[in-house]
């Protein structure tokens, strides 16, 4: 409520000092046409006006602060009348508790010598049950010696038929591990003969298997397509190890089928795709001299490099049976090392060719 009151007085000040000041500028607006006399007068005025403006909101203050401060007493007032009463209705409480107690006590006496009663009569029936406990335990004893004489006889019976059935599983095991090794040993002998078959083949058409060559970069190029394909292609990490392995192995240089000199330092496939993976030694390409716009394999550390395009490298020239026109893959057991050795005579220690590697 005092809150109320506060801002119910900053409104009534703030309105009185509004109004009194938009007199006090319309007089001073008014007034400029007067005689200084009358001016003064009117000036005078208006600040009267604003001391009482004033002098009403301090005694509205005054007097509302006195009613907050006289509520704040009738609530405390109340506040300890409702202290009062509610300590009045703990203590009628209390006593009621007390009785409650007192009732309760008398059950339980009275509860307490039933019990005792109880348990005389309990102790009675506790030794007559015992006699008959004792009966009971000779029957059973005797029961028992029936009874493990047939679970001797139903365990010896039970081992019998475990072992019958154990021996029938194994039985039936072995059955099926000899069927299991006759299948696999059936389908190994027939891959074995396609195998022979496809190795036989291979053979016979591997006679003609490209050999190592040394030419520039555009004769390799136009060598390889001759032949129906293209200067290696690099397009996966399994192609650029196979391929460095190769020219590892020879101790040389080789050339692969990349280049930029359409667009300068846009290195470009001979397939005209980009090449967007790449594997370029430290600092390189370089174009050293301003003329180097071919790549190829450095064998020492399997890096490319660029070089001019007029020094002569090994290429590898394949041949029909590697490159089908218009299918530039390895078939996927082509390269392996039995098959190469008549071909580079070195045991090259070859790794399997990646399938999908363009040349």
């Amino acid at each position: 409520m005092g809150n109320v009151v506060q801002s119910y007085i900053k409104a009534t000040l703030t309105v009185s000092v509004t109004e009194a000041a938009d007199r006090s500028v319309l007089s001073t607006v008014t007034s400029e046409n007067k005689p200084p006399r009358r001016r003064v007068l009117w000036v005078s005025a208006v600040v009267i006006g604003l001391l009482s403006a004033l002098l009403v909101a301090a005694v509205i203050f005054i007097v509302l602060t006195f009613v907050s401060e006289n509520t704040k007493t009738n609530v405390m007032k109340m506040w300890i009348t409702n202290l009062t009463n509610e300590r009045d209705r703990l203590q009628k409480n209390y006593s009621n508790l007390t009785n409650e107690r007192d009732g309760l006590q008398k059950n339980y006496s009275d509860l307490t010598n039933e019990r005792d009663g109880l348990q005389k009569n309990y102790s009675d029936l506790t030794n007559e049950r015992d006699g008959l406990q004792k009966n009971y335990s000779d029957l059973t004893n005797e029961r028992d010696g029936l009874q493990k004489n047939y679970s001797d006889l139903t365990n010896e019976r039970d081992g019998l038929q475990k072992n019958y059935s154990d021996l029938t599983n194994e039985r039936d095991g072995l059955q099926k591990n000899y069927s299991d090794l006759t299948n696999e040993r059936d389908g190994l002998k027939e891959q074995i003969a396609t195998l022979n078959r496809d190795r036989k083949d291979q053979q016979n058409e591997l006679t003609g298997l490209g050999h190592m060559i040394t030419k520039n970069w555009a004769e390799s190029k136009e060598e390889c397509e001759e032949h129906g394909a293209t200067l290696v292609i690099i397009s996966s990490p399994e192609e650029q190890r196979f391929v460095s392995t190769l020219s590892k192995k020879r101790g040389q240089n080789v050339w692969i089928g990349l280049t930029d000199r359409e667009t300068e330092n846009q290195w470009e496939w001979v397939n005209g795709d980009r090449a967007n993976t790449t594997y370029w030694t430290s600092h390189q390409p370089d174009n050293w001299g301003g003329a180097e716009h071919c790549g190829e394999i450095r064998y020492h550390d399997q890096s490319w490099n660029d070089n001019r395009c007029s020094v002569k490298k090994l290429s590898i020239s394949p041949l029909d049976i590697v490159f089908r026109p218009g299918v530039h893959h390895f078939f996927p057991t082509l390269l392996r090392l039995s098959l190469l050795q008549p071909v580079l005579q070195s045991d090259l220690d070859l790794p399997e060719p990646p399938l999908g590697l363009n040349l």
